[in-house]
């Protein structure tokens, strides 16, 4: 019951802290995207990645040799919607810049992000990259959504502690992976910049998983090794970050070892 009571209290005080979103002129700027690529889409001929793309809608599978199958499934759904030609294929990317420009603007919303700050977000897929990326069909576009997308949801659990935001992160991720691999490059540079701040950052199951994975390596490497702290408080809420050292299997005749059997950490040992 109280733990229901404070989630409930973190979710108002998170919904009072943020700014209510920028529809109008988020959508304005997003519209003006979408529109401004389906306007000048039918101007030039097929890219040589749309011509293969077309090929791979035309014999979808699960995958291709060098081809996840989420890309192709776009422009098959543009040709039977609006028929085999130019234009049809280049609906998807124009669409997905302008979730794109929705989706910056709620990663700035959550940063503490007010009016301007949702509208200049949004009025960043103008700049060239995202043009360029979604002015024809290819896997950037959809690349450029996705990892928005997952910046989002980590956003969300790091600066809000919303633990269900990590489950929205991964699924964000593996749908990312049925348009290309790229995206495991943002979750390794993701988790090369949250190691340093510790477990104050991570979720309590991604903490677990880390400090079972440190005691399976330190068991195997037979020394002691230090690990990252437990949770801390009644339920595990609050992660404080010490550096504890861990006895593994066969190492309980160190001395180090045995002195730890008289402090208030059974099982773990001091540096020597």
């Amino acid at each position: 019951m109280v733990d229901a009571l404070s989630d409930i209290s973190a979710t108002q005080r998170m919904e009072s802290a943020r700014r209510p979103v920028a529809w109008w002129p988020v959508g304005l700027t997003a519209s003006a995207a979408t529109l401004l690529l389906l306007i000048t889409s039918g101007g030039y001929d097929y890219h040589r990645d749309e011509l293969y793309l077309r090929l791979l809608a035309e014999h979808l599978r699960w995958g291709y040799a060098d081809q996840p199958p989420l890309t192709p499934i776009l422009v098959r759904f543009g040709i039977a919607t609006f028929g085999d030609t130019v234009w049809a294929i280049r609906v998807a990317p124009a669409v997905l810049l302008g979730l794109t420009a929705i989706v910056a603007a709620l990663i700035a919303r959550e940063a503490g992000g007010g009016r301007a700050a949702q509208w200049i977000a949004a009025a960043a897929v103008f700049s060239t990259f995202p043009l360029s990326a979604a002015h024809v069909t290819s896997t950037a576009a959809v690349d450029l959504l996705i990892w928005l997308g997952v910046i989002f949801f980590v956003v969300r659990a790091l600066l809000w502690r919303d633990q269900r935001a990590w489950i929205g992160a991964g699924v964000v991720a593996g749908i990312g992976l049925w348009n290309e691999h790229l995206v495991v490059l943002l979750l390794v540079c993701l988790a090369a910049g949250l190691l340093p701040a510790g477990s104050r950052c991570w979720s309590p199951a991604v903490s677990r998983t880390i400090r079972w994975l440190c005691s399976w390596v330190s068991s195997r490497s037979g020394r002691c090794r230090w690990s990252a702290g437990s949770p801390g408080g009644a339920a595990g809420r609050h992660w404080p970050v010490r550096r504890r050292w861990w006895c593994p299997p066969g190492s309980a005749r160190s001395p180090h070892c045995r002195s730890s059997r008289r402090t208030s950490w059974p099982g773990r040992c001091r540096p020597g």
